[in-house]
């Protein structure tokens, strides 16, 4: 190859790697750090939403999952995921809209989230869950 092609080449690599990391309107999810986080979606000083103007990768799909599990749960005590109704209203850290009232809690993985996280938190402002939460859902399996 003469030095005109592979210069081509070059950027035309360069250009194929900028699309797919850039061009696709999507950005790496920056995981917030756990802390002291009792249940996904619940905030204190030291852990508050961040809102991101673009999407994070993988995210519909991660939402997919998420909605999913939700949807196994039952409100019925001795389930693996639980559904549980609490009276009043909590308000959103972002916009002050009314959420709702309701948690999920997966009994054996020791984890929950409230029932706004999904919709709210991530779908509508793309906040990135903390990597604990982004990983239990990843890697979920339901009971047969």
């Amino acid at each position: 190859m003469d030095t005109k092609t592979l210069l081509l080449v070059a950027a035309f690599a360069v250009m194929i790697v900028w699309v797919l990391s850039n061009g696709s309107g999507c950005s790496e999810p920056r995981f917030p750090p756990a802390g002291k986080v009792r249940c996904e979606g619940y905030w204190d000083e030291d852990y508050m939403p961040v809102p991101h103007k673009k999407p994070w990768c993988g995210k519909e799909e991660w939402m997919q999952k998420l909605a999913a599990i939700e949807a196994a749960s039952s409100e019925e005590p001795g389930q693996r995921i639980q559904q549980l109704t609490f009276r009043g209203l909590a308000t959103s850290r972002i916009d002050d809209s009314f959420l709702g009232n309701t948690e999920y809690a997966d009994q054996e993985a020791k984890v929950c989230w409230t029932g706004d996280f999904r919709e709210h938190y991530v779908g509508k402002y793309n906040c990135v869950p903390t990597k604990p939460f982004f990983d239990y859902v990843e890697s979920f399996t339901p009971q047969v």
